[in-house]
């Protein structure tokens, strides 16, 4: 049987599965995930080491993909809200080892181009995993039968025009640079399902907009490495 925890007074209100704050306790949540990436980096190495592995890159590739991935996706539905936003796609701690691993993985120092690294690793920016995981969130709250739950979100929904930090707001601000994004927010606002294949699909198209304005420029007169590397 789970113990409940009493609720306390604070600023915060009850949601999904913890308190949810926009203050001290997301960065709690937050700092909570490295532990467990830092586990399943370890499995990893374990898991390569016993098989006699650890010169084939490949193999370590495919297995942060089994752990490492996951691990980073944890609970990220909840509090990842502040790192789906355009331009934040590596302000956070996961992200940050998520990448340090790839570029040990690659033998390159850790000042290389974080793009260039995730391209030749074959993987995507942890941030792309925790957008789909909130948006899909969003639709099964949509049909909870939860009257409770149902609640909790239409007074998240009330408190986004107040508040910047709230759930709502972050998720409607991440639609920021997406081809639907009105199409999105309207349906945040309006309490309808948004489709996961379209928003994929657009999600996709956002990521790959760093390589589109690396192709406007000329690495033989600016000095940019993202350009450089795509030429």
């Amino acid at each position: 049987m789970m113990m409940a925890v009493p609720p306390f007074i604070t600023k915060n209100f009850l949601s999904i599965w913890s308190w949810f704050s926009t203050g001290p306790l997301i960065r709690l949540s937050l700092l909570n995930t490295r532990p467990v990436l830092f586990l399943s980096l370890s499995i990893g190495y374990v898991d390569l080491c016993v098989n006699a592995l650890a010169d084939r890159p490949h193999t370590s590739l495919w297995l942060a993909k089994t752990y490492v991935i996951p691990a980073g996706m944890y609970g990220s539905q909840v509090w990842g809200t502040g790192f789906l936003q355009a331009g934040r796609e590596f302000s956070s701690s996961p992200s940050t080892l998520h990448l340090h691993f790839l570029k040990g993985t690659l033998s390159v120092k850790q000042f290389t181009t974080s793009w260039a690294v995730l391209r030749e690793c074959g993987h995507k920016k942890l941030q792309f995993f925790w957008f789909r995981s909130a948006v899909k969130l969003f639709n099964s709250m949509l049909n909870t039968n939860s009257d409770t739950l149902r609640r909790v979100v239409q007074a998240d929904l009330n408190l986004q025009p107040r508040s910047s930090a709230c759930w709502t707001a972050q998720l409607l601000s991440a639609f920021q640079g997406l081809r639907g994004c009105e199409l999105y927010v309207r349906a945040v606002q309006t309490g309808h399902a948004i489709t996961m294949q379209e928003f994929t699909a657009d999600l996709k198209h956002r990521m790959r907009g760093v390589w589109r304005d690396a192709e406007l420029v000329d690495p033989n007169t600016h000095n940019y490495k993202l350009a450089t590397y795509h030429s």
